[in-house]
């Protein structure tokens, strides 16, 4: 199931976080993170409909593909008329509520050892390691998943997250996105995540797909079948066999 390449082109490994590198199902997450959301936001808004409105700028924010736009701007665009409140006072809540009740969120149950191990092989071994979750989400809350992890303390070459990113996956424009921000060629590169969708797609740029099945998902809306697959437990042996 694990496919050995020609060692000498690969020079990146990008990483998919929920599901890949920790094990976080965000279909079980996020119940918790709207409702824990929604009591910082109650004084203005009824948390179900807050949820509604941030489930419905996301997908704008998804779907958005001006390149002059980053993923905040967009999101921050259609989310902040809905509320009808200054944009300073609601950045200030969302400061609030990932500094200080996000941690909460989590544990040291999603981590995995294997998927450590494998970061660490791939460190030491000279690869760019780069934590390529769907930016959907501001840095702090990335930061703090991958503490989660056991993955806060690795000096990731780049982690896309809201602020800085243009593009959503399962978009082809933002592996563009980050193959330009990293300077690298595609075939230099490989993908790792367990979305059949979002990270498998990275095959259309040209960058190869290793798909982690533990925490599949398959929406049924693409055939791209990955180079290799295999389990979050055959993550350093994979990384080994670059």
């Amino acid at each position: 199931r694990l496919i050995n390449m020609t060692k000498s082109s690969v020079q990146t490994l990008l990483f998919d976080l929920d599901g890949t590198l920790i094990k976080l199902d965000m279909n079980t997450f996020l119940p918790h993170y709207f409702r824990a959301l929604g009591s910082y936001f109650a004084h203005l808004i009824e948390p179900k409909t807050l949820a509604h409105h941030i489930l419905a700028s996301t997908d704008v924010m998804i779907n958005n593909l001006d390149p002059a736009l980053t993923n905040q701007e967009v999101f921050m665009a259609d989310f902040l008329p809905r509320l009808g409140r200054p944009e300073g006072e609601i950045l200030s809540i969302f400061d609030d509520f990932y500094t200080h009740e996000f941690p909460r969120l989590g544990s040291s149950e999603v981590t995995s050892e294997a998927a450590c191990q494998a970061v660490e092989l791939a460190m030491a071994r000279g690869f760019e390691v780069i934590i390529a979750t769907n930016p959907v989400f501001p840095m702090q809350a990335i930061r703090h998943r991958l503490d989660w992890g056991g993955l806060g303390g690795y000096n990731f070459k780049l982690v896309t997250a809201y602020e800085r990113m243009h593009f959503c996956k399962p978009h082809i424009q933002y592996y563009r996105e980050v193959l330009e921000l990293l300077g690298r060629n595609p075939e230099e590169c490989w993908m790792v995540g367990n979305d059949m969708e979002e990270d498998m797609v990275a095959a259309k740029v040209g960058i190869r797909t290793f798909l982690v099945e533990d925490f599949l998902i398959d929406r049924g809306k693409t055939r791209l079948a990955p180079v290799a697959r295999g389990r979050i437990t055959d993550l350093p042996d994979f990384v080994a066999s670059l």
